[in-house]
């Protein structure tokens, strides 16, 4: 049988101290996390109506860093999508984003 290796409770302390990762994603402007911020631009742009390059640029403001450390971070059609699914940590919207800079289809 294996050995059960113990840690002492001093040498836990100071791993968490070390890591300090989450505070990374919390947001300069908002102070909300990633999925956070990206659930409160879409509910806000209903009004405001951004094109997806002014999002972007919003979400690079907020997260400064952010896009290098993930390529879907660029994505927005990717986060609006989860959103409109209820898959960013809250409930389906009970009025779908869409995106204000592309031309509407024609039928």
């Amino acid at each position: 049988m294996a050995k059960k290796k113990v840690v002492k409770k001093q040498q836990v302390d100071e791993v968490v101290k070390k890591d300090v990762s989450w505070r990374s994603a919390l947001g300069k402007i908002s102070g909300l996390r990633i999925h956070a911020t990206w659930c409160k631009v879409f509910e806000e742009n209903t009004k405001k109506q951004l094109s997806d390059e002014e999002i972007l640029a919003y979400m690079k403001k907020e997260f400064p860093g952010r896009e290098l450390k993930s390529k879907a971070f660029n994505s927005v059609t990717l986060h609006r999508r989860c959103y409109n699914q209820g898959r960013l940590g809250q409930p389906k919207p009970k009025t779908e984003s869409i995106a204000y800079n592309t031309p509407p289809k024609s039928k």
